[in-house]
Order: C-alpha cells, then structure tokens, then sequence
C-alpha cells in the first residue's frame, strides 16, 4: 500500500490500522465468487454519488465529475476527475485539499500539490494547464481496491497558486454492500 509515500507516515498508520481490523471481511468483499457478486459489486458502484460542490466563482466551469474505476480494481487507484471549461490557467503551487471519512471518522487531511499529483501519477495533463476544455483529475487514492467494507466520503477542494477556487467535488462510495 502506497498510503505512506503519498499521505505520510501518520495516516498510513491510521488506515493501515482500520484495513488490518477489518481486512478479512474487506478480502471477502473484493474477492469475485461468481458472477452474482461480480454484477452486485457494479451495481453498486455504479450508484456512488459524485457531488459538483463548486459554484459561479471557480475558475473551472464544470460540465461532470468522474470517480473511476467501477468497480474498484486491484493495483488500480480511484481517480477524481473533474471535465470542463477552464477560465485561467492552473499554474505552479496549485494546491488540492482533501478528506477522507469512514462514517464520522476522519481517516485523511491532506493538502497535495496538483502539479506533483499529476506528474507522480503519469496524468494526461502537466501544470501549467492552459485554459480551455480539460480533464483534470484532481485526487488519486493508491490502493483503493484494500479498502474496507464501510461508508466512505471524499471531499476534494482544488485552488489555484493564488488561492483562487478552482474545483471541489465529493464522492459518496459505499462498500458495505460489496
């Protein structure tokens, strides 16, 4: 698990600590049986809620949002990508704020610099990005696939070098039914 290069020693502990306390039902839960579980697990993936929370004054006019894969897949991260219009350039120091929660438990909190995000996950985009239509992913989370059974939320708040609003999204993904 790439927790610790990407978030830090103090939240790998915490999550690796919430997937060991519960990892054998979490190995049931990604394990195919058959193809009854297989299309459950579609299913419901597919009805994980993805939120634009960002308004009039983001500098990037957003048409969808995507939280891929569906299902989740071994020794693929979920990725967060934001598709629309950009208004300004994203340029360097660009920063990404995140949360991760499992039900009321804050699991990660964590500002990310877009362009060592994008660059350290082979992104179709490098910053500076130019403004235009675009794809940005905004947050990958490595190991996605090792999560637990339970109700996760991410929250992802994007803002340019000049803190200026560039995205927000949230996810509601939940794995108890998987």
């Amino acid at each position: 698990m790439q927790v610790s290069r990407r978030f830090g020693a103090g939240a790998a502990g915490v999550l690796s600590l919430l997937l060991a306390a519960s990892f054998s039902g979490a190995a049931q839960a990604t394990t195919p049986t058959g193809a009854a579980h297989a299309s459950r697990a579609a299913a419901v993936a597919e009805s994980w809620p993805v939120e634009d929370c960002s308004d009039d004054t983001y500098i990037l006019r957003t048409d969808s949002i995507t939280a891929e894969p569906k299902p989740l897949e071994k020794g693929k991260p979920l990725v967060i990508t934001a598709h629309g219009t950009l208004l300004e350039e994203v340029r360097e120091g660009a920063q990404v704020q995140v949360t991760v929660k499992l039900g009321l438990i804050t699991l990660l909190r964590k500002t990310l610099d877009l362009a060592e995000e994008l660059k350290s996950h082979n992104a179709p985009v490098r910053v500076p990005i130019e403004p235009g239509k675009v794809s940005l992913p905004l947050f990958y989370l490595d190991s996605a696939s090792d999560l637990l059974k339970g109700d996760f939320r991410i929250s992802v708040q994007a803002y340019n070098d000049d803190d200026a609003d560039l995205a927000c999204a949230k996810v509601h993904m939940d794995l108890r039914r998987t």
